[in-house]
């Protein structure tokens, strides 16, 4: 699509945190628009040392010196005060992390925009990307959309749909998403009175909620195919879990072999191939706590 030159150089204030967030935001600083603000999650220790560390966003922001704000809310008078005289053309909002009021929705000239990785209205929500993998679907969308008050609720603008490999994991579609939603994002806003907004459709609506730490443990009672897209869906982090007698070992990757058995479910053989409800799963990199990734042959020789 040709740049509509017509929208000339926008104000643009930035609301985003972690890492999905940084493409969006450099595509926008390198555009001919104007970043003018950044809002981001406060700073928070981190690692064993509780270091206090910002965010992406904020470091990203400090680094071509674009004013950073980093509010708990943006409820107090004083933040929509800011918002409002700041005369934005549009709020441009990546995993910022802090619900947005109306206030500050209407706060934009043209629109507050929100880069969202799922085929809306599935998976509405915190974590759309740990649960298209999940449930296995072979394809999602990127969508640029109107945020509205309700959660996900807005009028698409642009859309993207992108296949996903059998093997592909939380990390590649992660990266994937957010360098096609920076693209998507930057052309909506070049574009912009030359996109309708298409109102969602109110059928298939699924809520993605935030993945639970009790979801990361593998159950094995269920099918090979099901473990092995939990075990990609929270491939690098936070990693799918099991025990081996008290240790606790994260699977990162894994191979499912379909057979028949009369074997306990989660029941592990010498070769640390573990029983599930339709057959085996056979670990390919693994991790015990404490300790380095490792292959399979690593971890057994260490295991025996």
């Amino acid at each position: 699509m040709e740049v509509d030159d017509s929208m000339g150089n926008m104000k643009i204030i930035f609301m985003g945190s972690p890492d999905f967030a940084v493409p969006t935001l450099q595509k926008l600083i390198e555009s001919k628009h104007e970043v003018i603000a950044c809002f981001s999650q406060p700073a928070r220790p981190k690692n064993r040392g509780k270091k206090m560390v910002d965010t992406a966003i904020a470091t990203l922001a400090l680094k071509h010196n674009i004013p950073i704000h980093t509010p708990t809310n943006l409820k107090a008078p004083e933040t929509k005060k800011l918002i409002t005289e700041l005369e934005a053309d549009f709020i441009i909002v990546v995993a910022y992390g802090l619900l947005l009021p109306i206030a500050v929705l209407e706060a934009a000239k043209y629109a507050p925009l929100n880069l969202h990785p799922s085929s809306l209205p599935r998976f509405r929500g915190a974590a759309p990307l740990q649960r298209t993998l999940m449930a296995g679907d072979q394809h999602t969308d990127i969508c640029i959309m109107q945020m509205s008050e309700g959660l996900d609720e807005g009028a698409i603008y642009k859309s993207q749909n992108l296949n996903i490999p059998q093997d592909m994991i939380l990390g590649e579609l992660h990266d994937q998403c957010a360098n096609i939603g920076a693209d998507l994002m930057l052309d909506v806003i070049n574009n912009f009175k030359d996109l309708p907004p298409e109102t969602q459709s109110d059928d298939g609506v699924i809520y993605a909620k935030k993945i639970a730490k009790s979801e990361a443990e593998i159950d094995f009672n269920k099918p090979g195919l099901e473990i092995l897209n939990l075990i990609r869906a929270l491939n690098p982090f936070p990693g799918a879990f099991m025990f081996d007698e008290s240790d606790r070992v994260k699977i990162f990757s894994a191979k499912f072999t379909e057979k028949t058995h009369a074997e306990k479910p989660g029941s592990i053989n010498n070769g640390f191939e573990i029983y599930c409800e339709n057959g085996v799963i056979t670990p390919i990199t693994l991790q015990r706590a404490g300790k380095n990734k490792v292959t399979l042959p690593e971890f057994l020789n260490g295991r025996n």
